[in-house]
């Protein structure tokens, strides 16, 4: 997550909903790890820095949310009112391919790799305020 120069991310979406009065439908029943993009060039640095890595990462953050509470979270960082969050349910929304409930992803690997703790989302929201 973060903010877009090109195509609206899911953050800028989210917060044009809200900011805008509509309602911002948002899965209960859908769990990420969101990845603050504020963080990548150093994870890249640092994984650049260690040419004996080996093997397949991922990089994300550090607290797995659903969708709803993505949404609540962006909410108290950017003292938005929650009213215009819609909790709806992955069934209720007609969605043109499936999609997984948990796209969750664990970065231990990496973290260890490189001696870097992934941000937690309160943390990374607040860099983009």
């Amino acid at each position: 997550y973060g903010r877009s120069r090109g195509r609206p991310s899911f953050l800028d979406w989210l917060l044009g909903e809200i900011a805008g009065c509509r309602k911002a439908r948002v899965f209960t029943d859908q769990w990420r790890t969101p990845t603050p993009v504020s963080q990548l060039p150093e994870v890249l640095a640092r994984l650049i820095e260690k040419p004996q890595a080996r093997g397949l990462f991922h990089w994300a953050g550090a607290d797995r949310v659903s969708r709803l509470e993505f949404g609540r979270a962006v909410c108290r960082a950017f003292s938005l009112g929650e009213e215009n969050l819609q909790p709806v349910s992955m069934a209720d929304f007609k969605q043109a391919a499936a999609r997984p409930r948990d796209c969750s992803l664990r970065c231990d690997k990496l973290s260890r790799e490189i001696g870097l703790a992934p941000l937690g989302l309160e943390t990374g929201l607040s860099a983009e305020r």
